[in-house]
């Protein structure tokens, strides 16, 4: 869209501000917003591997 305001408009429009800003802006809300989804459901942390399982059964087994 904004290179097809550039080519109808000249480098006049860009020097000049307009709406690029905005569209600008628009865009980046949308990057920033898609990244906070995908953040937001993942979880905290991964468990890679449980060490001293069976002192954990002890603890549970003891309760």
């Amino acid at each position: 869209m904004l290179i097809a305001l550039r080519l109808l408009l000249g480098p006049e429009w860009v020097a000049g501000g307009g709406v690029h800003p905005v569209c600008g802006m628009g865009l980046f809300g949308e990057y920033i917003g898609r990244i906070y989804t995908d953040v937001r459901v993942r979880p905290c942390y991964f468990v890679q591997k449980v060490v001293g399982e069976q002192q954990i059964r002890k603890i549970q087994e003891e309760e």
